[in-house]
């Protein structure tokens, strides 16, 4: 487990004063960490104040609002007509962050908290008797000291921004736990993870994290065997299988990253004893209990999201035991969700769509006619394609469309600059990601990692790197990256515990040229777009009769070759 260490000083960018005796520091971003101010002859005993927040007010005075813990905003009156705080006995009205300083006077003097962090990007400071000078405050970042371990980069500047901002979000909400945020909650929430947990795997190494997160679950189980929504547990329990099936899927992400069987051997039991019990739990078959696509902009939930849930980790624990998954619960859920016929998914909503074939509850048959529902819906907005997704179907929605040859329209979405789009955080002037689509002035944090999966769309999508079903340790790897309209150019790599695997691309005049490269002990099977009657040559030569090349049959609008360790310079070039 990586501790926590400061990785990192920002300067203030700007300091300005909207009343008299106020004064906002702006650090130019939002961060997880702890300020860094030094104090010039402050009288002794003088009270410096500091708040912090991620937005201002119209008037520049800070709004701390979206950071307040635990929403305890306000007073309520009771029974016997007394006023106290929301937050209970010994809480303030406004549980805002803040720290106070007493100054020893005399000279330079330099306060930098020790046994706490905040989330913030500005800092208000009242006590002194002037502005401070922009070099005497900084930020410190605080986070745990995560190895990094992918890189993506392309010709698009707004998708360069979105991966910078999911990594500033990561980094912030990863303090000892993977938390949802890192002032309001600072909880653990395992549907946040589940959302998010192969982008970070892919942008950091977290071997040893995660390992500790589903430690952290297992040990956190009800006396039952329940898992919960969080671990270490808060007494939060109510959100339902698609926050507490983190457990195996982090198990089976853990192995097929870095084949850890031992682990399995640890963690398998108390996997089995959730999915008894939740089994246990169901109503004619269904999971009727439980968050479904959480802050979906199109509202439903219910066991048309939440069975497909349970589905999953059936055949995920499955998976995982070496045995045959659980296939009575996906016959349930056909009969009474989906259309055959039409392939709708209860009301057909975005969210229900890509949840069922996201969690593979739509049986092979029908799920062509499940996704032309999916992109009927997404494109059928004057201003479309336009998502309605949550935290669980903006994962699967970008994976999906890809998967079926349609990462022309996940472009579309990614490079949207519109509401809803991770494009409208940035025209917002978000320097992190958000915990709604539409933001928040009041309620909802500006550091949330939770829809941040589309990090995870550049890597394995747009690079085209990813650990193969079977792999073990990414021994056996998938590189299939997408060439959409619009994009020139993409520079992807990812450190395995092999070496590391790099993609990159770049159009021209006469086709694509590809940089492959495959660390020594792993093979990959390599998917290149083409059209009938275009040819593929490596370093100048026919593909075919290059060193650690072997050709596969053809797919779909695709070159197939099966590759060992390697560098390979590929050419792909139109028909004449």
């Amino acid at each position: 487990m990586p501790p926590v260490r400061a990785t990192e000083t920002i300067p203030a960018v700007a300091i300005t004063t909207p009343a008299a005796g106020v004064h906002i520091v702006d650090f130019g971003r939002n961060f997880t960490g702890v300020p860094e101010i030094d104090l010039r002859d402050v009288p002794a005993g003088t009270q410096v104040t500091l708040r912090f927040g991620e937005l201002l007010n119209a008037n520049g005075s800070l709004n701390p609002l979206t950071s307040v813990c635990g929403q305890i905003k306000g007073n309520r009156k009771t029974a016997d007509g007394r006023e106290v705080s929301v937050g209970g006995p010994g809480a303030p009205p406004i549980a805002w962050q803040q720290d106070v300083y007493i100054a020893r006077g005399g000279g330079l003097e330099r306060y930098r908290p020790d046994f706490t962090f905040h989330g913030f990007r500005y800092m208000e400071i009242t006590g002194l008797t002037g502005p401070p000078a922009a070099s005497d405050c900084r930020g410190v970042l605080l986070h745990s000291d995560l190895p990094n371990a992918g890189s993506f980069s392309c010709s698009n500047e707004r998708l360069n921004r979105i991966q910078e901002a999911c990594r500033r979000t990561f980094l912030s909400n990863v303090v000892s736990i993977q938390s949802d945020c890192p002032h309001r909650e600072r909880f653990p929430y395992g549907g946040d993870i589940v959302a998010t947990s192969e982008a970070l795997l892919m942008n950091f190494d977290m071997a040893g994290f995660y390992s500790n997160t589903v430690r952290d679950w297992s040990d956190s189980a009800r006396p039952d065997g329940r898992f919960t929504d969080t671990a270490p547990f808060v007494g939060i329990d109510y959100c339902g299988v698609g926050w507490s099936m983190v457990h195996p899927l982090l198990m089976e992400q853990l192995y097929s990253h870095y084949g850890d069987r031992r682990f399995i051997e640890e963690q398998l039991p108390a996997a089995i004893r959730w999915l008894d019990g939740e089994a246990s739990r169901r109503v004619e078959g269904l999971v009727t209990k439980g968050l479904g696509d959480h802050e979906a902009l199109a509202k439903v939930g219910g066991p048309v999201l939440t069975t497909p849930m349970f589905i999953e980790s059936a055949r995920r624990v499955g998976r995982l035991a070496k045995i045959i998954g659980r296939d009575q619960e996906a016959v349930r859920f056909e009969t009474k969700f989906l259309d055959s016929a039409s392939g709708k998914v209860g009301a057909g909503s975005q969210s229900e769509q890509t949840c069922a074939l996201g969690f593979g509850a739509v049986p092979e048959a029908a799920r062509k006619m499940a996704f032309e529902q999916l992109v009927a819906n997404l494109t059928e907005p004057a201003d479309g394609p336009r998502l309605t997704t949550g935290i669980y179907g903006t994962r699967f929605l970008m994976d999906e469309l890809s998967r079926n040859g349609r990462s022309d329209l996940a472009y579309k979405l990614a490079d949207r600059n519109t509401f809803p789009s991770w494009g409208w955080m940035l025209e917002n002037k978000a320097t992190t990601l958000w915990e709604h689509w539409a933001g928040s002035d009041s309620t909802f944090s500006h550091n949330h990692p939770m829809f941040g999966s589309i990090s995870a769309w550049f890597f394995n999508w747009l690079g085209g790197i990813e650990p193969a079903e079977d792999a073990v340790g990414f021994d056996r790897i998938l590189i299939r990256p997408q060439v959409v309209a619009d994009l020139k150019w993409v520079k992807c790599s990812h450190r395995t515990i092999l070496g590391p695997v790099e993609s990159n691309w770049s159009v021209n005049a006469s086709g694509c040229d590809y940089e492959i490269v495959i660390p020594p002990g792993a093979t990959a099977t390599i998917e290149l777009s083409a059209n009938k009657g275009d040819v593929i040559s490596e370093s100048g030569r026919p593909a075919s009769e290059a060193p650690g090349l072997t050709m596969l049959p053809p797919g779909p609008s695709v070159h197939r070759l099966k590759a060992g360790s390697g560098r390979y310079r590929l050419e792909v070039r139109k028909a004449r």
